[in-house]
């Protein structure tokens, strides 16, 4: 199983993770909003009684961060593939090699390195009043959720029936349409 984070996945698992920790499994206990804080000075509305929307933003700013490594590692892999004249198929193991260097988790490592960068985020935050949890229950409890939302083949298929929602699904060109939107995006994600 090939693991991926999208940017359109990061509000949705936001909200699971935040859900896991604080609802389900009340791993963790939002920190109070100040009395004189509970109206936005902008606005004029009232606020939550909790940082629960900082809380959402840090949790956000982790996700993101990982996409702009990611990103940022796969343009010095392509950079130095076509620099050192070597074939574009290279690009996945440089990118690899890169990741390794810099302890950054790819593949299969992305959800567990993601789950620490959210502990160490957790452990940090003036948005958190206290965490109930050891850092393994914290793990246990978020991994499959990582996983469920990292899971590219899941979000393959998903994408490309997206992609081909106006043709009526029995049809000819459905199949065909499927199998080469389904191929381009393999090709894409690099999954076998």
């Amino acid at each position: 199983m090939s693991m991926r984070l999208h940017k359109s996945q990061i509000s949705k698992l936001t909200d699971s993770i935040l859900e896991t920790l604080t609802e389900t499994n009340q791993f963790v206990e939002v920190a109070e909003r100040p009395e004189d804080e509970r109206i936005d000075p902008r606005r004029g509305t009232q606020l939550p009684d909790t940082k629960i929307d900082e809380l959402r933003r840090d949790v956000q700013s982790v996700l993101y961060s990982y996409l702009n490594n990611d990103q940022r590692l796969h343009s010095e892999a392509r950079r130095r593939v076509e620099r050192a004249g070597e074939d574009q198929s290279e690009v996945y193991n440089t990118k690899r090699q890169l990741a390794k260097q810099e302890g950054f988790g790819l593949g299969e490592e992305a959800p567990s390195y993601i789950i620490e960068q959210l502990i160490e985020t957790l452990l940090h935050s003036s948005n958190v009043e206290e965490i109930f949890a050891e850092d393994k229950e914290l793990r246990v409890a978020l991994l499959p959720i990582l996983r469920e939302s990292m899971n590219t083949r899941r979000n393959l298929q998903q994408e490309v029936s997206n992609r081909l929602k106006q043709i009526e699904k029995s049809s000819e060109s459905w199949e065909e349409l499927f199998f080469t939107v389904n191929q381009r995006l393999k090709d894409r994600y690099h999954i076998d």
